[in-house]
């Protein structure tokens, strides 16, 4: 979910909550006695804010785990630098290596023709 999405229907919730509440005021003003309907919308009004309550808790552990993703990713590219780096030693250990193994050969091959 990207900023607007995440704004919209925070704007959403909070829209149909004023809806709801206005609509409770309007129907408490003309029609006071119909306390089970009222009761009701006050319960409607209560659960929706309490949704509105629970989004902004998901909405914070979302950008919680957003961070955590965000670190992970570049600690594993941290990683793969390093990987680059020890496979590129490794690489020049080698060379060096060969260079050393063709020197050798180089002189046993001298002393067998010496023999």
């Amino acid at each position: 979910m990207n900023i607007l999405e995440l704004i919209s229907a925070r704007l959403g919730i909070e829209m149909t909550r004023q809806k709801i509440k206005a609509s409770r005021e309007e129907f408490e003003k003309s029609k006071p006695d119909r306390v089970d309907i009222i009761e009701s919308m006050k319960e409607s009004e209560n659960r929706l804010f309490e949704s509105y309550l629970i989004f902004m808790e998901l909405e914070k552990e979302l950008s919680i785990f957003k961070n955590h993703a965000s670190t992970q990713e570049l600690q594993v590219l941290k990683m793969h630098q390093q990987i680059n780096g020890f496979q590129s030693v490794l690489d020049e250990q080698k060379e060096g290596f060969a260079e050393e193994r063709q020197a050798l050969e180089a002189k046993i091959n001298e002393l067998i023709s010496l023999m």
